[in-house]
């Protein structure tokens, strides 16, 4: 059984490797099927044999943390995020006990060696291809940017499969367990795999594998000190040259790689403003909810209400992760969730080097250090690299945080009493976690690979489909497993769709297809700005303007400082000014006024949001639009200072300078009604005042010929000159 469970865990995770290394959810369940088998067949060897010695510390630590991370889980807000995560800890769970469970059989290790291998092996040759071709890419379509990335979509992805994968062969290479043939192979591709991260751009990638090797080499040095090997003085001697020689090289890589990507040196590296910005604001989103976290994945949809974009710019992109996964996990998780990875960290940390250290060589015990010190420099890789990116939010790299863990906390084999006789406790947690694992991923497994054919063409066919055929193919998808991020993409098409159709009826039916995927996906995700802003678009077409005003506050909220992003500020603005001008009534300003005051709110806090830069050509233009209709509406119910206050603020933007226009036609009116009523000073101030505003600006109203202009220019300067001749003066201020 346990050679059958590492079959299906190696298929598992070449899989992952070639079709899962993504945040797609539905990829993930072949993955996941072949891991709930290997889950379930490893379930006896845990009560039946000792787990390759697993410390008490880790399994309570570790039993805790994924406890905990569970429950958060189901608790959090957003149904895709808590999935999510609770497949890739399962993901984890399993591979920790499937190895710990094959690597007491001979073959059942070798067969873990062999999948490695296999598909460290298939990464290299793809990036050596991809150095030469960047746009090769042999199951995805090419992304933006193309740096050589292997099977993964991403090269910091890609290189955070490099790094544990490399150091854990190179590590059993190094040992003289197998054939010197096999001890080359292992060493071969360790090095490749390593040697691969030099051309992917990545530099926390490069920054992780060199702690990684840094650590491969002191924990085989520390094998030669416990073991009074004749290579430890010479080695002992040299190594301080050594080390210092492979920090100053991968140093030295790691500048040239900045400099490839922009120039600057390792100290703008250091220096980046972007992650810097994101780690304040998770610690703004920390704060918040200091203790449980804000739930999984959180700090995508947090991070917008505590966006300055005087100091962050403008967030045109939503950052959707804190670059950094301890910082990620207390925010996502709390304190209680940050203290229990910590402590489970610690725990596992301790047990490898105390057993590196105080373990024997015995027996085979020469594949356990193998496996310990080759783990433990896996995950210390992998960890600094995740200071700088969100590795472990695909599977690739959930599992193999779960391996290196699982690997560097090896234990003595061959135990001669049952566990369950020893530690029951330890059969039992062990058990519980498991079933716990196998069990989500079996169910969530089996709803991704039924929706995945389904799903695939429409994101990966090298053929694209049309509309009508996505939105065919994403249904039967989402028959089979209703994701918000399937929900929301089909009613995009179903929007795209019914702007290009010439069939009035089909019209209607796809604006009701799209506005109930729309609101669905918006349920699914409360706190999605683009869902809501959406969904309350479709609802003010639909004619459910109360909905809609709903909908678009709850965007408004949702966005916080993301005007750039989403800009539902000026969504919702455009939404009020259209339903003013709709019920304007001439016998009811007031009503006007109130809706185009909230407006002209929601319009200059876009403006503020943007820091004056608006969001396009459209922003700009209704904020003039808005300040220049108030005004209107301002005149319209005899609130002439009003007006005109209105009129001149509004001149001033840039979209509204044909303000100046309608306030010269404003004070000239007044002026008249002034001579009328026997005030001839104040009637030549408003006839001033409205020529100087006249001359302002060149701009006019739509449906106002120039000549028209000129008629008034030159009726305003008979009325000054007519006034200034009877030696009347002007008064000091403007009085209506």
């Amino acid at each position: 059984m346990l050679i059958a469970a590492s079959i299906f865990w190696v298929l598992g995770f070449i899989l992952s490797v070639t079709i899962a290394p993504q945040l797609r959810l539905w990829t993930w369940g072949p993955t996941m099927l072949c891991f709930t088998l290997a889950g379930c067949l490893v379930i006896p060897a845990t009560w039946k044999k000792s787990l390759g010695g697993t410390n008490l510390y880790i399994l309570i630590t570790g039993t805790a943390l994924a406890f905990w991370i569970a429950v958060r889980a189901l608790t959090s807000p957003v149904v895709e995020s808590a999935i999510s995560d609770a497949l890739l800890l399962s993901m984890a769970v399993s591979t920790f006990v499937v190895f710990r469970s094959a690597t007491l059989n001979p073959v059942a290790e070798k067969i873990f060696l062999g999948g490695i291998i296999a598909i460290l092996a298939a990464t290299v040759g793809v990036i050596a291809i991809q150095v030469v071709d960047p746009s090769y890419s042999p199951i995805f379509p090419s992304p933006e940017i193309m740096f050589p990335r292997g099977f993964h979509g991403h090269y910091s992805y890609c290189a955070s499969f490099l790094i544990p994968a490399s150091l854990l062969l190179a590590s059993q290479g190094i040992s003289n367990r197998y054939h010197w043939a096999v001890r080359i192979l292992l060493l071969t591709c360790g090095i490749l795999g390593i040697g691969s991260l030099f051309f992917m751009m990545s530099r926390g990638g490069l920054v992780g594998a060199g702690f990684g090797v840094l650590t491969l080499a002191l924990g085989w040095i520390l094998i030669g000190y416990r073991d009074q090997k004749k290579w430890f003085f010479p080695v002992a001697i040299s190594a301080p040259i050594v080390l210092l020689g492979i920090t100053v090289f991968f140093m030295f890589s790691l500048g040239n790689v900045q400099e490839n990507r922009g120039g600057g040196g390792i100290g703008n590296m250091l220096d980046n403003s972007i992650r810097l910005y994101l780690l304040s604001i998770a610690v703004s989103c920390i704060q918040t909810h200091a203790l449980f976290g804000g739930g999984s994945r959180s700090f995508s949809w947090e991070c917008f209400q505590h966006w300055d974009v005087k100091a962050f710019g403008g967030g045109g992109v939503k950052p959707e992760h804190v670059h950094n996964e301890l910082i990620q996990t207390l925010t996502d998780y709390g304190i209680i969730g940050g203290v229990l990875l910590v402590a489970f960290i610690l725990a596992a940390v301790m047990v490898a080097i105390g057993r590196i250290l105080s373990n024997p060589r015995t027996g085979n015990s020469n594949s356990a250090d193998a496996w310990r010190i080759g783990g433990l420099a896996g995950f210390i890789g992998l960890f600094v690299h995740s200071n700088f990116e969100g590795i472990f939010r695909i599977p690739p790299g959930a599992i193999l945080l779960g391996l290196c863990f699982a690997a560097m906390t090896i234990g003595k084999r061959n135990s001669k009493k049952s566990l369950e006789t020893i530690f029951p406790l330890r059969s039992g947690l062990t058990t519980l976690v498991t079933l716990c694992a196998v069990a989500a991923m079996g169910f969530f497994g089996y709803k991704s690979s039924a929706s995945l054919p389904h799903l695939w063409p429409v994101y990966f066919s090298e053929i694209p489909k049309g509309n009508e055929a996505k939105v065919e193919a994403l249904s039967k998808g989402i028959a089979q497993f209703p994701l918000q991020t399937l929900i929301l993409d089909r009613a995009l098409i179903y929007r795209d769709l019914s702007r290009t159709t010439e069939d009035f009826v089909y019209r209607d039916h796809l604006a009701q297809l799209c506005l109930l995927d729309f609101l669905e996906s918006s349920r699914l995700h409360p706190y999605d700005p683009y869902s809501l802003l959406n969904a309350a678009k479709a609802l003010q077409k639909d004619g459910q303007k109360q909905k809609a005003d709903t909908y678009f506050l709850k965007a408004v909220e949702a966005q916080g400082g993301m005007e750039f992003a989403f800009a539902a500020n000026q969504g919702y603005a455009k939404f009020l000014l259209e339903e003013a001008l709709a019920a304007y009534d001439l016998h009811k300003p007031i009503e006007t006024i109130n809706q185009l005051q909230i407006a002209a709110k929601y319009i200059e806090k876009s403006s503020d949001l943007t820091a004056g830069a608006m969001t396009g050509n459209e922003g700009r233009e209704l904020l003039g639009v808005i300040n220049l209709s108030l005004g209107q509406a301002y005149e319209a119910a005899g609130q002439f200072e009003e007006s005109l206050d209105q009129y001149d603020f509004t001149a001033n933007l840039a979209g509204g300078a044909s303000a100046s226009y309608l306030g010269a036609l404003l004070l000239g009116k007044q002026a008249v009604s002034a001579w009328y009523d026997r005030r001839q000073s104040d009637a030549l101030r408003l006839f001033m005042e409205a020529e100087k505003r006249l001359s302002q600006n060149e701009n006019l109203p739509p449906g106002v010929e120039i000549t028209t202009r000129n008629r008034y220019r030159e009726y305003l300067g008979e009325q000054i000159k007519f006034l200034t001749e009877t030696n009347v003066i002007p008064a000091n201020d403007i009085h209506f």
